[in-house]
Order: C-alpha cells, then structure tokens, then sequence
C-alpha cells in the first residue's frame, strides 16, 4: 500500500544503507568537501541553478523550516516589505515569518483548491507589484497540505514580474515538495532564493534544508549581515575557504547524494512521468 500523507517520505533500503557508512570529522577531513561540491553540482543539474549563470547552491544541517527561515532573515530587515502570493497553508505562512522579523508583509489570497495561472491573477499580481513596491515576492511551487502545484510556466511569468521590477527585489520560491518531482528551472524562473529540502521527493529523512542563491540575493546578504546558526552568509564562502560554520552531517549530504543521483540516472523526463 501506500501511505497517502505529505510526507516525509519513505527512504529507501538503499538510501539508509550509505547512512552505516564510515566518516570521521567533516571539519577536518577533506574528503568532505569532495562529497558536499559533488552534491552542490547534483542538486544545481536537478535545479537548473548553474554556477556559471551566478546560483550558488547551499546545503544546510537541518530540516526545510532552517532554510525557509535562514533566507528571510538573511534577506529581509525590519520594515521591509514583504510580498506573499498564496494558494495554501505555506504561501500565508510566509506573511507570518514576515511579520515576525519585523518586516511589512501584504498577502494575495487566492482559493486554496485551484492553481495559479489565468490573465485574471497575473493581472492582479502585477498591480499589487506596482502599488506595494515589495523589497521581497514570495511563493510556493507545490503546497504540500492541499497538493496543489503551480506550473512551471506560472512561476516563470511570475518570476519575469519580480525581475522586471527592479533590481533591487528578490523572488523567493518554495519548492520543498515539488523539487524533483515535477519541472522546475531556477534560472528560467529567475528565482533569486529557492528552497528545497530533502524529505520529500528526494526520499531522505527530514535532516537537510537547500537554499539556492543568485548573485542578486547574495548582495542582500551582505546588506542585510544576519547572524545565527541559520544564516546564508557564511556558505557563501565554505567551500573556498574549506571552512563551515558548524560541524555537518556527512552522512547525510552522502545519503541525498546518492538519492539524486538515482533520479539523474533514471531521467528527469521518465521521473516526471
């Protein structure tokens, strides 16, 4: 049978295995970094987030809410306004992170059953964009409590919107539960901050959150300079410098590894299917 629940999602025989496997220390083996670029670059394919075109991709110990959180705060000071186009529990819930931190936030509702995707929303998001003038416009790819999926095409008219308006305003993007099961570019989304995480699709327990990051967005970072344990701004710079801001869970980063990996082998057009 099988469990009709949101997730997490069952991890498989072969995945828990690579969890037995042996490490030593990921702050002083560089072994570790090896396998943390190999699975950056695994997760840029999937995610179409390449370096050459300005993503970074960063992979945190924690599960998705550190990295929903880390890049609000990382992007985001008080007052700023914050934009949340919402079709389901989590789209909303961005306005209430929002607010938490400080920020101004302004939510369109749309029914929580339907997608988003006629001349009739795109118009009305496109004058909020004009009147509200958001420092941030948030998103969500798939919600996971209604299962409720935004097509790849409404994301990217969405994401030209953002892009048009200014330089200065970032696209965050929620696609924990939809990355990898459905088609997804960063790029062409022109998505400055996409989450994912690897509990859902990816099939792994619920131990990482992913965070990609556009040169646009790592410019907010340097502005906005947040600290805490959840903070972008020190990834930016871990792989060059061979320095993390904490111990990591090798065994985790392996275990996603190779999950991603399966799906690249399989192809993305016959997973989709």
């Amino acid at each position: 049978s099988i469990p009709m629940f949101p997730g997490p999602t069952r991890v498989t025989d072969e995945v828990s295995t690579v969890y037995t496997s042996h490490v030593t220390s990921p702050d002083v083996d560089p072994a570790f970094i090896g396998d943390y670029v190999g699975l950056q670059r695994r997760l840029a394919t999937l995610l179409d987030a390449p370096e050459e075109k300005g993503y970074t991709v960063t992979i945190q110990s924690g599960e998705g809410m550190l990295g929903l959180w880390g890049a609000l705060k990382s992007t985001t000071k008080p007052g700023d306004r914050v934009l949340c186009i919402s079709n389901g529990l989590f789209g909303s819930g961005f306005a209430q992170m929002a607010n938490g931190i400080g920020a101004t936030s302004k939510t369109i509702e749309f029914p929580w059953e339907k997608t988003i995707q006629t001349e009739e929303d795109f118009q009305t998001i496109a004058e909020t964009i004009q009147s509200f003038k958001p420092h941030l416009v948030t998103m969500v790819h798939c919600e996971t409590p209604s299962g409720t999926l935004n097509p790849a095409s409404t994301l990217q008219r969405v994401g030209e919107m953002v892009a048009q308006w200014g330089e200065q305003t970032l696209f965050m993007v929620d696609f924990v539960s939809g990355a990898g099961g459905a088609p997804l570019s960063v790029a062409d989304m022109k998505i400055d901050l996409g989450l994912a995480a690897s509990q859902k699709v990816f099939s792994c327990p619920p131990d990482l959150a992913i965070v990609t990051v556009s040169e646009k967005a790592w410019t907010r970072v340097e502005s906005v300079k947040y600290v805490g344990y959840d903070a972008l701004e020190p990834w930016k710079s871990a792989v060059e410098k061979k320095y993390f801001p904490y111990t990591h869970n090798w065994r985790a980063v392996r275990a996603l590894s190779f999950s991603i990996q399966k799906l690249l082998d399989e192809g993305m057009a016959n997973v989709f299917k």
